[in-house]
């Protein structure tokens, strides 16, 4: 079982270094001129999610539909927590503190198929319903 989270993590871990350095390229240029970059950023981000994200998760075309950046960062490996890690056969649950920003907490759901474990949906925690929330990855 140590193993199968362990990889499942690093997979994260590995999207979200990804990800960081995506938005940190192109949060200026985006904030400049959205329209100007955003064919770039979509074709610097579809590798990305082609190699961790599952085609069928749930929202992810909003990001290569309408691609955003931010500051902080969505996505920060070296500043956010993994609090809490579940697991069953087939699939990982990750519940990650924001530690910048609105200090969201978030839940990754990463899919093992076919031998390969990939993101399948984001959900952020509303404080206010004490409920999980669809969110675009």
């Amino acid at each position: 079982m140590d193993d199968k989270m362990d990889e499942a993590t690093e997979i994260f871990s590995s999207f979200s270094v990804q990800m960081k350095c995506w938005n940190d390229k192109f949060y200026l240029p985006m904030k400049e001129s959205a329209v100007a970059v955003s064919k770039q950023a979509v074709a610097e981000l579809a590798p990305i999610f082609g190699q961790y994200v599952w085609p069928d998760a749930v929202r992810s075309e909003e990001r290569l539909n309408n691609p955003s950046t931010s500051q902080p960062s969505d996505y920060d490996p070296d500043i956010d927590t993994i609090e809490n890690r579940e697991i069953s056969k087939s699939k990982i649950l990750l519940h990650v503190q924001k530690n910048t920003g609105f200090r969201n907490k978030f839940r990754y759901t990463i899919v093992k198929r076919k031998n390969e474990w990939k993101l399948l949906r984001r959900d952020v925690f509303n404080d206010l319903s004490g409920k999980w929330k669809s969110h675009h990855i």
